[in-house]
C-alpha cells in the first residue's frame, strides 16, 4: 500500500481502537442478546415477533427485508461464535465496504472523511449496525453503476436493500440525477432498472407476497404523521452545512450538541474543490447532491421547512424518512467525493490531523454507546442469569427504559415502562403528561395489568454517568422511586445488585389463560378503579372497537345510556369522524379554511389521549376517560362552525357534556334540525392524587367529570350539515347516519348463576407464528386470552380474535379439545409453504 493508504488506515484504526479490545459492545439500538435470541435467528422468516412492540409482540412483515442479515447472526451462533465476535465482524464489514467503495470513487482523503465523520461514528456508536452496513454499501453501488457493470450493480443494490431497504430510495435518487446530468444512454438505464427491479422484487417476494395479501406494508401507528417530522427534525441548516451530526458527541436522543464551528472546514474544503474543478460535470453533480441533501437533512426547520412536510405527506415513499438526519448519507457521500478531489499529500496530512481533532471524544473514550465499555456490566449479567435460568415463560419490565445489557427472547420478552405508558390502559393511569411511568405507583390496578401481561420481573437500572444528568435531585428522585416501587402491594421481593435493582412480582399470568367471565363494558376504562379482578374477568370495551357484542357477554353500562349501548352495535361504516377533516391547531389557514369548512376547530387523535386529558384538566378543570371509537376528537373553543358532508338518513351525534360546555346546534340548508345541551350544571367531581417525592407532599387535584354520549338529532338529506357551538369548550367525537333509522335489536343479557371456572390450558410453541393448545376442564363457554398484542390476523381454528383489556387477543371457546393458533400472513410465506409440504 502507498503511504497515503497507510496514513488513512492508521487514522481509522485510531478512531476505532475501542473495537480492537475484547468484550461486548452495546447501544440502545444494538442491545445485548441472549444466546437463545441469537440461535432463534437461524430460522425461516417469521412474520410475527414476540419481542417487538415492547415485548408484547407484533407483525414484522414490513421489515422482513432484513431477514438475511438476522439469519447471518443465527448461522454465526450455530457455528459457536459469540455476540462479541459477530458484532465485530459486522462493523468490520461496514468499514471494509466503505473503504473499497470510496477508494473507487475518490482519493484516500475522501475515503478518510467518509469513514471517520461524526455521522458514521454515531451510527455505529448508537448501534445502528444495519444502517452502517448500508452506509458502506452505497458507494459500492454507485461505483458499479458508473462502470456500467449491470449485474454487479444489481447484486450490490440487493445487498443494500437487505442492509436497509430505505437507502435504496437514495440510490434511486442518485441514479436518476446521474442520468439527467450525464445524459447516459436510455437503453442502459432501462436495462439496468429492469434487471435490478426483477432481482429485488424476486428476492424480497418472501415478505412482499404476505405483506400485499394481508395489507401489512404499513408504518407503525403515528409514524406516517407529519408531527413525527416536527419531533425528529433535530438538525438545523448549520448542522447540515457543517456536516456535524446534531447529537455529536454524547449521542443521547433529543439532546442536541453545541455547534462546533471548527466543522466549517468541510464546506470550505468542498467549496475549494468545486472552484478548482468547476469545469467538471462530475463536480457539479456532487455539488447538486450536496445542496439537496443539506436542505433536506434539516427537516422542517428554517428556512422553507414546509417543503419537507409537503414532501413527507405527498411524495410516495418519502414518509420513510420521518428522521431527516438520514439525509446525512448523501451529505457524507457528496462531501467525501468533492473534498477527495483535493489530491495533494499535504492536504491529506492536514485533513488527517483535523479528523483526529474532530474525533478526539472517540479517541479519548468519551462516547456512550458501542465505542465504550458497558457500565455496570457485571451487575447486569448477574440479573440476566437469574432471568435466563427461569424456564417458565414471563416478561421482564425495565423501568423506565431498557439498558442495552438487558437481553430479550421469546421465553422472556422484554418490556419498557416508557413504551407501556403509551398504551391506553397504562396511559389512563398516568397522572400528568411529564412523568409518563408514574402509572406504576398512581394506578391502583397497575399490578393487575402487569400480571395480565405476564410480568414477573422488574429491573430498575442504575443511573448511567455517561448518559444521565447526575444532579443531586435526579439521584434523589431515582432512589425515591425505587423505594416507592418496593412498597407496592404487588411486589414480592427486591434484590439489589450494586446500583441495579431486581424486583419480583407476586403473581403473573402465563402466555395463555382462560377468564371465568367476559364483561362487555359500555363506557370508559375507569372501571379498572373499582377493584375488579382482571384475571377472572376478560374486559371488552364496547366504545373502543364497536360491533363485538355476543349473547354470552355480561353487559355493564358504565355511566352510559341504552342509546350508547345500541350505538356500539352500529357498523363503523355508518360513522363520520369530524376530526379526520381537521388540523392539529385551530388556525384559519390550510385546506379546511380555504373551503370554509371548519375555522377555529382543531383536533386530537386517539394516540393523543394523554395530552388531551392533561389539556382539559389544566385548562378547564375537567376530566374524561371515554374512548373515541378510534376516530379522535373535534374540538371547538368558543363559538365556531364546522360543515360536513352527510348522506340521507337519521342523524346521531356523540358529543361531550361538561360544566364548561354549552350548546351545539346543527343546521342543514339554513334550517335547524337539532340542538344538544352540553352544559352540566352540577357535575360530579373526581379527585386525582399525585404522589410526592423529596420534601414535596402528596398533591390532590379535583376535577369536574365530563362525559361523552350519543344524541338523536333528526332526519337529514344528502348534502352539508353545519355544526355551531356555544360555550367555553365543545367536543364532537362522531356522527352516525342510519339510512332507515332502524336500531339493531339488542342482544339479550341473560342472567345466569355464576360458574366457577377451573379450566386448564396446555400449549406448545411450534414457532413464533404457530402454537398448539389443549383445553381441559371447561365448564362453560369462556374467553381464552393470548397475551400478545391484539392483531386480527391471528386465527384460532380460523376464528378471529376480540380485543380484550384494550391490549390482548381474546378467543371465544365453547368446548374442551385441541386447538391451533396461527398467524395468517405466515402461510403466504413461500419458504414456509415449501417447508410445510416437505415435512407435513
Amino acid at each position: 500500500m502507498s503511504k497515503s493508504s497507510w496514513m488513512v488506515l492508521g487514522i481509522v484504526m485510531l478512531v476505532f481502537w475501542q473495537w480492537l479490545i475484547p468484550g461486548i459492545r452495546v447501544a440502545n439500538d444494538f442491545p445485548y442478546p441472549s444466546q437463545l435470541n441469537l440461535l432463534s435467528n437461524f430460522n425461516l422468516p417469521q412474520t410475527w415477533s414476540p419481542e417487538v412492540n415492547s415485548g408484547l409482540g407484533g407483525s414484522i412483515v414490513s421489515v422482513l427485508w432484513s431477514w438475511p442479515l438476522n439469519l447471518t447472526f443465527g448461522i454465526g451462533a450455530k457455528l459457536g461464535l459469540n455476540f462479541a465476535i459477530l458484532e465485530r465482524l459486522m462493523v468490520l464489514l461496514a468499514i471494509g465496504l466503505g473503504w473499497w467503495g470510496m477508494s473507487k470513487l475518490t482519493s484516500k482523503l475522501g475515503t478518510l472523511i467518509y469513514l471517520t465523520n461524526s455521522f458514521i461514528i454515531l451510527l455505529i456508536d448508537g448501534g445502528q449496525i444495519s444502517l452502517a452496513l448500508a452506509y458502506g454499501m452505497l458507494p459500492v453501488c454507485i461505483y458499479f453503476f458508473k462502470k456500467q457493470e449491470i449485474l454487479k450493480f444489481s447484486v450490490s443494490a440487493l445487498l443494500l436493500s437487505i442492509f436497509d431497504i430505505r437507502i435504496v430510495y437514495f440510490l434511486v435518487f442518485l441514479v436518476s440525477l446521474d442520468w439527467l446530468i450525464f445524459r447516459r444512454e436510455l437503453k442502459y438505464i432501462i436495462k439496468t432498472g429492469f434487471i435490478t427491479a426483477v432481482l429485488l422484487i424476486g428476492f424480497h417476494a418472501y415478505w412482499l407476497i404476505p405483506a400485499i395479501i394481508n395489507k401489512a406494508v404499513t408504518l407503525p401507528v403515528g409514524y406516517a404523521s407529519a408531527t413525527q417530522v416536527d419531533f425528529l427534525s433535530f438538525a438545523n441548516w448549520k448542522h447540515a452545512l457543517f456536516f456535524q451530526q446534531p447529537h455529536w458527541y454524547a449521542n443521547i436522543f433529543g439532546k442536541i450538541g453545541n455547534l462546533h464551528r471548527e466543522f466549517v472546514i468541510f464546506p470550505i474544503l468542498a467549496a475549494a474543490a468545486i472552484f478548482l474543478n468547476r469545469k467538471s460535470r462530475e463536480t457539479w453533480y456532487w455539488a447538486l447532491v450536496l445542496g439537496i441533501a443539506i436542505f433536506l437533512a434539516k427537516g422542517n426547520t428554517w428556512p422553507f421547512g414546509d417543503i419537507y412536510t409537503w414532501l413527507f405527506n405527498n411524495l410516495p415513499g418519502f414518509n420513510l424518512f420521518r428522521d431527516p438526519v438520514k439525509f446525512y448519507f448523501l451529505i457524507a457521500l457528496a462531501y467525501s467525493v468533492l473534498i477527495g478531489k483535493l489530491k495533494s499529500f499535504k492536504v491529506l496530512v492536514i485533513a488527517s490531523l483535523i479528523m483526529v481533532i474532530f474525533n478526539w471524544p472517540v479517541i479519548s473514550n468519551k462516547m456512550t454507546g458501542t465505542f465504550s465499555v458497558p457500565r455496570f456490566e457485571m451487575e447486569y449479567q448477574e440479573i440476566n442469569k437469574i432471568i435466563e435460568n427461569d424456564s417458565a415463560w414471563s416478561r421482564t419490565l425495565w423501568i423506565p427504559k431498557r439498558y442495552p445489557m438487558g437481553p430479550s427472547d421469546y421465553i422472556h420478552p422484554l418490556s419498557e415502562a416508557v413504551d407501556l405508558g403509551r398504551l391506553r390502559p397504562f396511559t389512563a393511569g398516568t397522572v400528568g403528561k411529564y412523568e409518563t411511568t408514574n402509572y406504576l405507583r398512581e394506578a391502583s390496578y397497575s399490578g393487575q395489568l402487569l400480571s395480565l401481561l405476564g410480568v414477573k420481573y422488574l429491573v430498575y437500572p442504575a443511573m448511567d454517568p455517561l448518559r444521565n444528568d447526575m444532579k443531586i435531585e435526579n439521584q434523589l428522585y431515582h432512589a425515591t422511586f425505587s423505594g416507592q416501587l418496593a412498597n407496592l402491594p404487588w411486589i414480592k421481593s427486591r434484590h439489589d445488585f450494586g446500583s441495579v435493582t431486581l424486583f419480583e412480582t407476586e403473581k403473573s399470568q402465563d402466555l395463555f389463560w382462560i377468564a371465568e367471565n367476559t364483561l362487555y363494558v359500555v363506557g370508559s376504562d375507569d372501571i379498572y378503579n373499582t377493584g375488579l379482578d382482571l384475571s377472572k374477568n376478560a374486559v371488552i370495551f364496547a366504545e373502543e372497537i364497536p360491533g363485538t357484542q355476543d349473547n354470552n357477554y355480561q353487559v355493564i353500562l358504565n355511566r352510559k345510556s341504552e342509546l350508547d349501548y345500541m350505538m356500539t352495535t352500529i357498523p363503523q361504516s355508518n360513522f363520520i369522524f369530524p376530526a379526520k377533516k381537521l388540523n392539529n391547531s385551530p388556525n384559519t389557514s390550510g385546506w379546511l379554511a380555504s373551503r370554509s369548512l371548519g375555522e377555529g376547530w382543531w383536533k386530537r387523535e386517539t394516540t393523543d389521549f394523554l395530552w388531551w386529558r392533561d389539556f382539559i384538566q389544566t385548562k378547564y378543570g375537567l376530566d374524561n376517560q371515554d374512548f373515541d371509537y378510534g376516530g379522535g376528537w373535534a374540538i371547538s373553543e368558543g363559538s365556531n362552525k364546522l360543515s360536513l358532508s352527510v348522506n340521507k338518513g337519521m342523524l346521531y351525534a356523540r358529543v361531550m357534556s361538561s360544566s364548561r360546555s354549552g350548546e351545539i346546534n346543527i343546521f342543514q340548508k339554513d334550517q335547524k334540525i337539532g340542538t344538544i345541551n352540553t352544559l352540566i350544571k352540577n357535575p360530579a367531581t373526581k379527585t386525582i392524587k399525585l404522589t410526592g417525592y423529596k420534601t414535596n407532599p402528596d398533591r390532590y387535584f379535583d376535577y369536574s367529570k365530563a362525559e361523552f354520549g350519543w344524541h338523536k338529532i333528526g332526519p337529514v338529506s344528502d348534502g352539508l350539515v353545519t355544526i355551531v357551538t356555544l360555550g367555553d369548550i365543545n367536543v364532537v367525537n362522531a356522527l352516525a347516519i342510519l339510512p332507515k333509522d332502524e336500531m339493531p335489536k339488542l342482544p339479550v343479557d341473560t342472567k345466569t348463576v355464576p360458574i366457577i371456572q377451573s379450566a386448564q390450558v396446555e400449549y406448545s410453541r411450534q414457532s413464533s407464528t404457530h402454537y398448539k393448545l389443549k383445553v381441559s376442564g371447561l365448564k362453560k363457554p369462556s374467553m381464552l386470552v393470548f397475551s400478545q398484542s391484539f392483531d386480527p390476523l391471528w386465527k384460532l381454528n380460523n376464528q378471529s380474535p376480540i380485543l380484550v383489556y384494550g391490549l390482548l387477543n381474546g378467543f371465544w371457546i365453547n368446548n374442551d379439545g385441541e386447538y391451533e393458533l396461527n398467524y395468517e400472513p405466515q402461510k403466504y410465506m413461500w419458504m414456509q409453504w415449501i417447508w410445510n409440504k416437505m415435512y407435513n
